[in-house]
């Protein structure tokens, strides 16, 4: 009865009217909703399934934070927290001062929208929600309309349902009330105080279960986000790097080589590390924890590494100056890949009267690819031509010019090296099926009921392998593993010399064949970038890790390697199987890009997002946007350049500048640096 007594005393004593407190820019934990003072109440669940729709349609992903005041809102309360957090190109964070009755919108200076289309998002969402004091149906209704904007669409008019004027101070009460309250539910509180305290405990129990199982969801999905964002500024670095090593040579560009070589380490061990997360193994939620947590580390490791040297790199290639003799350089190149599209559209024509469709999936589209990058290619030195006849910077246009005859130059190569591996492992079918035919041999003066299953299965395969010639990678690989299990069953009838001597012969076989599904998928992935996520480049990670221990282990261990070989081979399809959903999906989807990124699959989706000319470079530099940092998911991203828009981010948060715009009512201030910040009343 005393502790009731005292604890029924100590809630009046904090039920008592507080002075709202002003909260400092936040930690959001990893978080994409942070509620201090109450507002959401039971309507959490509902903000969230409005973000995950905006994320699923556009790519954007926005941030909710309630407080009571903002410390320092004189300027750009938002943007400190949207820094502190390392949130980017495609982060968006909405602040709302309860008490105070103000709110602010950070967002990316290079976000894929328009100043109009976010007041538009303000004066019909999110303002109307605000004055009726809709806490939870302002995020909703501005997520909403972030997503309309982002697909070209009006934005919805939204479904308001008035709320309390300030959450913060729900509880605040006269004193004269709460002791009359407090007197006359005593007594009812000590019959029911320790059957609703279990209840409350099991329910909070509960509720903790699902906060951090959603948590670790989150921090899986923000490391994947990343990664893919490393993975996609790091491709194109080495393009850029190529580009500067053919200007200036392999001394000048030493340094930057090196960074690249660094940061691909680092993200090449975030890669293991997701590959853990992606087995079949089962981790306890703290292991999988660390595990993301431990990727976030290496992507900022290898972020940091690319960062130091982005200047020197911008006033190495110095595109603005090189513009008026590159132009002309870039232009002379549009004929003769013409050509050699028409001649590869042919030789792949050719090619299926040899070959399956599944022999060339990874390769069929490639010529109409290139075509559109062409297509690309030449808009943008019409562009650049104009620039520099009307004395304005053509950086922008050239370096996009640049990037999109490389791409078509690399989709072109491919199909010849992909024909090359199919006659290659045509020939080496041939050797595979002998040696099949020598192993069932030796296995009929071993007869037992297990090598009977073996024999079977191989001879099956070997069926198939003699009638597979128009598929020779699929059917080699299918004999490898049929004889396989037949030399399983024969290991204890052979000399280890034997066994060595059999894995050797199989095993040049099976490292061509994973050479040519790894570098089918590597090259599908590279090309379209930016339709694909983590879990393809992952497997296709991991494959080109297992290939290159067959490889090391091939002289020392031939039975090991073998085994890699082989993993390699099922990594890499797999890889590729998953690269093409996403890149389906990808084209499937709206995007608010220019309609040739739909068309290609997020092949070029960051030169056809970014500045306000339409390039993702606004003169001056030929990676904007990346200063400090960037690796949400179609963001400029990397030292050299920026991954493509839309699919990648997987809702990832990372860093960047970012602007903030008010409402209706607002005053412009400059913040500094690359920042603008305007604050919105209600």
């Amino acid at each position: 009865m005393r502790t009731l007594a005292v604890a029924a005393l100590a809630a009046v004593l904090i039920a008592a009217p507080t002075a709202a407190q002003a909260a400092a820019p936040i930690d959001l934990g990893g978080e994409y909703v942070v509620d201090q003072v109450g507002a959401l109440e039971d309507r959490g669940p509902e903000v969230l399934d409005a973000l995950d729709r905006l994320y699923d349609q556009s790519g954007l992903q926005l941030f909710v934070v309630y407080v009571d005041r903002f410390d320092g809102a004189e300027d750009g309360w938002a943007d400190a927290t949207a820094e502190r957090n390392g949130l980017g190109r495609n982060d968006v964070l909405l602040a709302v001062a309860t008490d105070d009755r103000n709110y602010e919108l950070s967002t990316d200076l290079d976000i894929p929208l328009t100043e109009a289309q976010l007041d538009d998002v303000e004066a019909i969402a999110l303002e109307p929600s605000l004055r009726e004091n809709d806490w939870a149906g302002a995020a909703v209704a501005t997520a909403d309309g972030l997503a309309a904007v982002a697909q070209g669409l009006p934005v919805p008019e939204p479904d308001i349902t008035p709320g309390e004027p300030d959450p913060g101070q729900r509880n605040a009460f006269p004193w004269g009330t709460v002791l009359l309250i407090g007197l006359g539910v005593l007594a009812a509180a000590i019959v029911v105080f320790l059957v609703a305290a279990a209840v409350a405990r099991r329910r909070r129990a509960a509720e903790l279960s699902r906060a951090a199982a959603d948590r670790e969801r989150e921090l899986e999905t923000r490391a994947g986000g990343m990664l893919v964002a490393l993975d996609d500024a790091l491709t194109t670095s080495r393009q850029e790097l190529g580009f500067a090593i053919a200007e200036f040579g392999e001394q000048a560009t030493r340094d930057f080589a090196v960074a690249i070589d660094e940061a691909a380490a680092q993200v090449g061990e975030a890669f293991q590390l997701r590959q853990q997360l992606d087995d079949t193994t089962q981790e306890t939620p703290e292991q999988r924890a660390a595990i993301s947590r431990r990727i976030i580390q290496l992507c900022e490791g290898a972020d940091a590494v690319l960062d130091a040297q982005l200047d020197a790199f911008e006033a190495l290639r110095d595109l603005e100056k090189a513009a008026p003799t590159l132009v002309p350089e870039l232009g002379a190149r549009l004929t003769p890949l013409r050509e050699r599209i028409a001649t590869t559209a042919a030789t792949l024509t050719a090619a299926g009267q040899r070959f399956d469709e599944a022999a060339l999936a990874a390769v069929a589209g490639n010529a109409e690819q290139a075509d559109e990058v062409l297509r690309i290619a030449d808009t943008s030195l019409t562009e650049a031509r104009a620039r520099l006849a009307a004395g304005t910077s053509a950086a922008g246009p050239a370096r996009a010019a640049q990037v999109a005859l490389a791409q078509a130059d690399a989709l072109l190569d491919a199909v010849g090296t992909h024909l090359r591996n199919l006659d290659e492992a045509a020939q080496r079918l041939d050797a595979a099926i002998a040696d099949t035919e020598s192993d069932l041999t030796a296995a009929g003066s071993a007869p037992t009921e297990e090598v009977t299953r073996a024999i079977g299965d191989a001879r099956a395969a070997l069926d198939r392998a003699r009638a597979g010639r128009r598929s020779p990678v699929e059917a080699a690989q299918e004999l490898l593993s049929a004889n396989a299990q037949l030399d399983a069953v024969l290991t204890a009838v052979r000399t280890e010399q034997e066994n060595r001597a059999r894995a050797t012969t199989a095993l040049v076989t099976a490292v061509q064949a994973a050479r040519t599904r790894v570098a089918a998928a590597a090259q599908f992935i590279d090309t379209r970038r930016g339709a694909v996520g983590a879990g393809p480049r992952t497997r296709l990670s991991e494959a080109q890790r297992q290939l290159l221990d067959a490889e090391t282990l091939g002289q020392t261990d031939p039975v090991a390697a073998l085994g890699r070989a082989q993993h390699a081979s099922a990594l890499a399809d797999s890889a590729l199987g998953l690269a093409r959903a996403d890149r389906d999906r990808w084209s499937a989807a709206p995007h608010p890009a220019q309609s040739g990124a739909a068309e290609l699959g997020g092949l070029l989706g960051y030169l056809l997002g970014g500045d306000d000319d339409g390039y993702g470079y606004d003169g001056g530099g030929w990676s904007s946007g990346r200063r400090s940092g960037g690796w949400s998911g179609g963001s400029s991203g990397g030292l050299f350049g920026g991954s493509s828009g839309g699919w990648s981010s997987g809702r990832s948060s990372s860093s960047g500048s970012r602007r903030s715009s008010g409402g209706s009512r607002r005053s412009s201030r400059s913040s500094g640096g690359s920042r603008s910040s305007r604050r919105g009343r209600f």
